[in-house]
This record gives structure tokens, C-alpha cells and sequence, in this order.
């Protein structure tokens, strides 16, 4: 007879199935750093603090002191995996696509074939990213380091292997589709990050701003239909800018940032109102309630809507230029005021596609934040199998040792 309290049961059961997380956020008004925990059997996130520190950059942060007390005190005494996002100008992560085709599809497929194959494209294609970062963030070949490069999915002749990917050694097929994600991150920031390193930390992964999100928005529309992910644009609307990200078909790359943010509409009212950002907070809270007078309602739409339209109309562009029809809108702190406002939605997408990543990611991760998604792209790929090993067998010399396996 079990003589253990289930309460019990179920707190040495978490403890087991717990992974604790600490995740640093750079965004365009400092830092901010989430401690979670993800419980692995029941896969949902559970936000244990946030912490801001307004103005801290990727410039300053090992040397803001409250940074460093956090980074040692975190989750004390227990072991942690630490998650870094960092602003388009220090990093790059892309997801490329590459595909063998097989001579002799009815064998089965083996380790030396794909071996083989791996140990020419992969050191080209961080050869290729290596040469988009150096450009992308004004620097040199000594200052980028590779953080990354690791298979996320596999397709066998466009059936995807979502349990295993070792069981690729199994099957037979005349094409063998890898997904591969690749980051490269600043080398002064990445040593950074080392010199506060609680001996208890472990840095899991570092991606570059919206990159992740948009990874882990990919992962899931697989996980709904394996066959076949439309292409889409990923939207996030950040303080002063919007970025955009494109999954094309094939890859998924940032592509470009335009003027618009939710401080254009703080602005906007505070020109007529004199608010302070408090106030602007509470008028779109009660906007999306619907908790003002028709009049009122009216008037602080006639204003907001003149700044949306630089919003619409920056979204339009990337949907003519790319072609891609499909959009995903991460609307920060605007997200709920736009899911209420049809207007803005009518005129954006007519007859298309349009989801707002508020709620995919909380049906997905059981947590309405964003950063969310920057742990579920690193915990969606396997870290210890024959496939991993031999992606990275040639250019393990590459990845920094202070990187987590």
C-alpha cells in the first residue's frame, strides 16, 4: 500500500520532471529576464518572476551589479539553462532548408549517407551565414561566433519523423529533407555572458529577436498539419519599431524592421491628452473593454487610427514584396486593443489569413508572453541523437564549450 501523500507524489513527480529556465530579453527599452520552469510530463511553463532594467543593452549587462545578483541567485540551489535574445544588430538565427537526394532509394538510408552529405553542406551553409552576419551587423570574421546549428526537423519524401529522428536510419526514400537552424551572435556579447555565468548556469541557446518566435510559431503549424506549413509573415511590434519575419516555403530569415511602434501611439495621445504612459496604458485597456462613451470612443479611435495606418500600410508593403499571404501578428502591448479592432483587420487583410500570437501561444505553451517561445524553439530540438552528432561532428570545434548539451 502506497502510505505517501498524493500531494507529495505530485511535488517529487515535478521536481523530476522539471526544467527551470532564465531567459534574457534585450528589447528596445532595456532588459528584461523571466525565470520559468517547464514541467517536460505535463508540458506546461510556469513564470516564477520577471525582473526590468530599463536602458541596460547588450553593451552593458555584465556590469549592471542587479544583472549579476540575479544570474547567481536565480533558482537557488538548483541548476538552471539560460536562453539569450538579442536585437537584430548582434545576431543572426535562419532557418535554411537542404535535401538529399538519393541514388538508391529503395536501400535503406545510413549513417555514413547522410554523414557524408552533412560534412559538405553544413560547413557551406555556415559559411553563408557567417558571411549575411558580418555584413548584417557592421563587423568582422574574428568578432561573430557560431552558437548554433542543429536539425529541427526531418522530412523522408515529405513525411515528416516527429517522434525520432533517428528512426530516419530506418526508412527507405528518394529524398531525405533536413530543417536546420543556425545562430551567430556578436563574440563580445557572448563572452559577456560568460564572465557573469552562474557556475549553476548553463547557456542553452542564444536566438536572434523574433527569429524565435517565429521558429516556434513554424514548429507548431508542422505539429497541425506535417504535410504541408504555409508561408506566412511573423509581425512583432515591439516600442519604437516593428520587425517582420518570413517563413518563404523554405527558410525563415528577419527580413526588415519598419517605423512604427506602440510609443507612435503614446505619442499620438499624449500630443492631444498630455497623458503619461500610465494613462495611455488604462485608454487602450478600456478601448478593448469597450468601458468609454460612444463619444469618446470615436474620438480616440479618429486619433489612433491615423497612427495604425502606418502600421497597415507597413504590413501591406512586406505582403506585396514577399507574396506571402498568411500573417501572425505578435502585437505587444497593443496585442488585445487590435484583436478588438475589426476595422484595423478588415483593412489589413480582406479575405486572408491573420491570427494574433496571443492566443496560438497560449493554447500552445499555456502562457501568453512571447519569451515563452524562445524556450519552446530550444526545447523542440533534440540535443543527444545520432542525427544531432553527426550534424555537428565536422564543426564542433566551432560552438563555444560554454554552450549547454
Amino acid at each position: 500500500m502506497n502510505t505517501v501523500p498524493r500531494h507529495i507524489r505530485k511535488d517529487i513527480s515535478d521536481f523530476f520532471h522539471q526544467q527551470r529556465f532564465l531567459v534574457l530579453h534585450f528589447g528596445d527599452e532595456g532588459l528584461r529576464i523571466y525565470l520559468l520552469t517547464y514541467n517536460s510530463e505535463t508540458q506546461k511553463f510556469v513564470q516564477k518572476s520577471s525582473r526590468f532594467f530599463k536602458n541596460v543593452t547588450e553593451q552593458n549587462f555584465h556590469t549592471t551589479t542587479l544583472v549579476r545578483i540575479v544570474m547567481h541567485t536565480a533558482f537557488f540551489p538548483f541548476r538552471y539553462n539560460i536562453i539569450m535574445t538579442v536585437s537584430h544588430e548582434h545576431a543572426l538565427t535562419r532557418q535554411h532548408a537542404i535535401e538529399l537526394q538519393r541514388i538508391n532509394p529503395k536501400n535503406q538510408i545510413t549513417a555514413g549517407e547522410i554523414e557524408s552529405y552533412f560534412s559538405h553542406h553544413i560547413p557551406n551553409l555556415i559559411e553563408k551565414n557567417k558571411k549575411i552576419t558580418i555584413t548584417k551587423c557592421d563587423t568582422d570574421d574574428l568578432n561573430v561566433l557560431l552558437t548554433q546549428s542543429a536539425i529541427t526537423n526531418i522530412f523522408v519524401d515529405k513525411k515528416c519523423l516527429h517522434e525520432n529522428q533517428d528512426d530516419v536510419f530506418n526508412q527507405t526514400g528518394t529524398r531525405v529533407h533536413f530543417d536546420i537552424v543556425q545562430t551567430f551572435v556578436r563574440r563580445s556579447i557572448f563572452m559577456a555572458l560568460t564572465r557573469i555565468l552562474s557556475k549553476r548556469g548553463s547557456i542553452y541557446a542564444v536566438y536572434e529577436d523574433a527569429v524565435s518566435l517565429a521558429l516556434s510559431l513554424y514548429q507548431r503549424a508542422l505539429a497541425d498539419n506535417p504535410k504541408e506549413v504555409k508561408p506566412f509573415l511573423c509581425v512583432v511590434i515591439k516600442e519604437t519599431a516593428t520587425d517582420v519575419v518570413a517563413y518563404n516555403g523554405t527558410s525563415i530569415v528577419f527580413i526588415d524592421s519598419f517605423n512604427f511602434g506602440y510609443q507612435s501611439l503614446y505619442e499620438t495621445l499624449n500630443a492631444h491628452l498630455y497623458i503619461d504612459r500610465t494613462s495611455f496604458m488604462n485608454i487602450i485597456k478600456k478601448l478593448t473593454e469597450g468601458a468609454v462613451s460612444p463619444k469618446a470612443k470615436k474620438y480616440l479611435e479618429e486619433l489612433l487610427d491615423q497612427e495604425l495606418s502606418r502600421l497597415r500600410n507597413g504590413i501591406m508593403s512586406f505582403k506585396k514584396s514577399t507574396g506571402i499571404k498568411t500573417i501572425c501578428i505578435d502585437g505587444g502591448a497593443l496585442d488585445f486593443y487590435l484583436q478588438a479592432d475589426k476595422k484595423f483587420q478588415q483593412a489589413l487583410i480582406a479575405h486572408e489569413d491573420i491570427s494574433f500570437v496571443s492566443g496560438m501561444e497560449k493554447e500552445l505553451l499555456h502562457l501568453p508572453h512571447k519569451h515563452t517561445a524562445d524556450i519552446f524553439t530550444a526545447i523542440s530540438v533534440p540535443r543527444k541523437n545520432n542525427i544531432q552528432g553527426l550534424g555537428i561532428k565536422y564543426i564542433r570545434w566551432l560552438i563555444p564549450h560554454h554552450m549547454g548539451n
